[in-house]
């Protein structure tokens, strides 16, 4: 095997100390590191929401659905009242209609007695 002796040129390839300190002197300590992905990840995690902004809109959809669910029972209250209109009057037409069918039941039996007495005196005075 041959020695390997290093040349001039080979010597002048290598870096120096100097060299490798500003190369050194580049590149993050621990501590910027961590700085740095501290940022990274802030600026990462700024996108989404917090627990606290979740709370809120949470809040906010509860108040809206409780206005929608109270203006959905005013509308049903509503037709609800319509119905029970419409339900009474019904009650009153049926109740009418007795009365009127009584009625007429009456007058019905008053003109059949009639017409028998009618024939009765008719029958006496021929």
């Amino acid at each position: 095997m041959e020695n390997e002796v290093a040349t001039k040129k080979d010597i002048a390839q290598l870096v120096t100390k100097e060299e490798f300190k500003k190369e050194l002197d580049k590149l993050l300590t621990k501590e910027e590191f961590r700085k740095e992905l501290k940022k990274e990840l802030k600026k990462e995690l700024s996108k989404y929401a917090t627990k606290d902004d979740l709370r809120f809109e949470i809040n906010e959809l509860r108040k809206d659905m409780k206005e929608i669910d109270e203006r959905h029972n005013q509308r049903y209250n509503k037709i609800l009242e319509i119905l029970d209109g419409i339900a009474e009057q019904i009650t009153n037409n049926r109740v009418e209609r007795a009365a009127m069918e009584a009625t007429f039941q009456r007058h019905e039996r008053k003109l059949e007695d009639h017409e028998v007495r009618i024939l009765q005196l008719e029958q006496q005075s021929a």
